[in-house]
């Protein structure tokens, strides 16, 4: 992989992140009771973590069995934060300061990590988008 692509790459992977924390706080939102857009702004309001997020969804999900997600896919989702962090705080630092290193298998490693979160997270963001639009038709929220 290019380092171009790299840098391109690890771009998607933060924005891709970053929509399905929003789109996870969205679906909370919708199946909580009371107003849908004073929920939403009170999880913004409380700054309520991704991870905390998740974990109060899926305890909410599976309090009938009528599940958004399953059991696997909540545990890929509680993953997230730390891939996030990973790319954002540390991601380049294994091999940024090494000479030519582009060429150096610690470049290789983190391009060849940074391909498979990249693509697993572009699944996720359709998966949790389509199930945010699902869960605001289900609850009746817009």
């Amino acid at each position: 992989m290019s380092f171009r692509d790299f840098i391109y790459y690890v771009g998607e992977v933060i924005m891709y992140c970053q929509v399905i924390e929003n789109d996870i706080k969205h679906i909370y939102a919708s199946m909580l009771n009371g107003d849908y857009k004073a929920n939403f702004y009170n999880l913004l309001k409380e700054k309520i973590t991704l991870g905390q997020a998740i974990k109060n969804l899926q305890e909410l999900d599976f309090s009938d069995n009528d599940h958004f997600f399953t059991e696997e896919e909540y545990e890929y989702l509680l993953q997230i934060t730390g891939i996030r962090n990973h790319w954002a705080h540390s991601g380049y630092i294994k091999f940024i300061y090494l000479d030519n290193f582009p060429a150096t298998p610690e470049y290789e490693r983190e391009a060849s990590r940074l391909k498979e979160d990249h693509d697993k997270l572009k699944e996720y963001y359709k998966i949790v988008n389509d199930t945010r639009l699902k869960a605001e038709k289900e609850y009746g929220r817009h």
